[in-house]
């Protein structure tokens, strides 16, 4: 697979044989994952809540309840079908339905705002944003509008599970983190979020610092504080730097998907179908929860790190007890 991405002094990209360390190395942390001791389970810890479907399009989906059930040898109720296992069929009933007709997006829609709860924007606008996706898709170009991708991504995954999957800010915090941790010097750009959790705890500085390097970017800010001191106006050098530490917003989405695809393929190999959207979700599921934790953890290392520093380099009171 071509990846059209390398890492230089103007544009963040990355090349082939990085992707491959890349994908490699997140799927070792992803098998690593661990909630109360036990290795993560996503069948049992994805948790986004099913909403109640249109009555026109419950008896359809019932069906693919009942097809989904009968694939295993042991009788299950509708009760026990988990909440992982209602999405999955969801998925594959809304591919079923954009098959038989794809122009009615009424279905995009309840999937964005009742199943997603992105519930603003004016439906004209949403419905334009999605139909310009699909339309990218069929053209197979991979240039995606980076705008509003929260929420067109989710029914163009829904609509081709087996390749596409939601970028969403929970998945893409999850998956620069451990991006981060992995020692790579590439990132997706993050989408807008309401989670207010996520919001609190960036970290987005620490990216730029793996990206550029601590003492470059330092003496990058200084430089603009002096230009900007001496009247050079308006400040653009976080825009500038950005490029350089986050994937090109027209090939991220690209880039996600085919990473996504190849991380699947190592954990769950090659045929299964819904190996991406497993992947996805388990990064959406970790992000308020490991990830966060761990995001904490640096925090309070960092903490511990500045208060031993001062410690060893501030007088003591004993210094100028004259007793």
């Amino acid at each position: 697979m071509q990846v059209n991405i390398s890492q230089n002094k103007e544009v963040a990209k990355i090349s082939e044989q990085e992707f491959q360390r890349i994908s490699k190395n997140i799927s070792r942390q992803i098998t690593k994952l661990k909630v109360n001791g036990k290795p993560i389970n996503i069948e049992t810890h994805y948790s986004w809540s099913l909403p109640e479907l249109k009555e026109c399009w419950k008896k359809s989906f019932n069906e693919s309840i009942e097809c989904w059930k009968k694939s295993f040898n042991e009788s299950i109720g509708e009760e026990d079908l988990s909440i992982f296992a209602k999405t999955i069929v969801l998925r594959k009933w809304a591919a079923e339905q954009y098959l038989k007709n794809e122009k009615d997006l009424d279905l995009s829609v309840w999937i964005v705002k009742t199943w997603g709860g992105i519930r603003t924007g004016k439906d004209e606008n949403l419905k334009k944003s999605i139909k310009e996706a699909f339309d990218i898709q069929k053209a197979k170009t991979g240039k995606f509008k980076f705008e509003r991708i929260a929420s067109w991504s989710k029914p163009l995954a829904f609509k081709n599970y087996a390749t596409r999957a939601i970028y969403d800010m929970r998945v893409i915090y999850s998956l620069n983190w451990l991006l981060l941790k992995g020692e790579a010097k590439i990132f997706f750009p993050m989408s807008s979020g309401r989670n207010s959790l996520l919001n609190f705890l960036p970290f987005e500085n620490l990216l730029y610092i793996k990206a550029i390097g601590h003492n470059e970017l330092i003496e990058e800010f200084q430089n603009d504080i002096t230009s900007r001191q001496n009247g050079a106006g308006r400040s653009h050098l976080v825009n500038k730097l950005s490029s350089r530490v986050f994937i090109d917003k027209e090939d991220a989405y690209e880039i996600y998907c085919n990473l996504l695809i190849d991380i699947a393929r190592k954990i769950y190999g090659a045929n299964d179908p819904v190996g991406l959207t497993k992947i996805e979700m388990t990064l959406f599921t970790i992000a308020d929860t490991i990830i966060v934790g761990e995001v904490l953890e640096r925090l309070q290392a960092a903490d511990h790190m500045a208060k031993k520093s001062a410690t060893l380099t501030c007088p003591t009171l004993q210094n100028h007890c004259h007793c």
